[in-house]
């Protein structure tokens, strides 16, 4: 009997938010941490209008709209990593 020799397989696998946990609603308050933590009231924001966009489309929309002194990729760099830091305990399924 021959044996056929396949490669390993390896796979990535990306999930749109809200695919398989929510972190739509843990972006929107860490967004609003650093937002509040520049001096802004984020309260009054509709976060709902960045849903859908890229991270630096949402972090470019966050700069102006507040008048962030930082660059968009900072913002976003910084939101990424407080995002990490909170998962997976504030993850919930979708």
């Amino acid at each position: 009997m021959n044996l056929i020799a396949f490669p390993r397989l390896e796979a990535e696998f990306f999930d749109l938010d809200g695919t398989l946990a929510d972190t739509e609603t843990l972006l929107d308050k860490v967004t609003g941490e650093l937002v509040t933590s520049a001096g802004h009231d984020y309260s009054t924001f509709d976060y709902a209008s960045l849903v859908g966009a890229t991270g630096i489309e949402a972090a470019t929309a966050v700069v102006l709209k507040f008048g962030l002194t930082e660059s968009p990729e900072s913002f976003e760099d910084r939101r990424r990593k407080r995002l990490r830091e909170r998962i997976p305990g504030e993850v919930r399924a979708a």
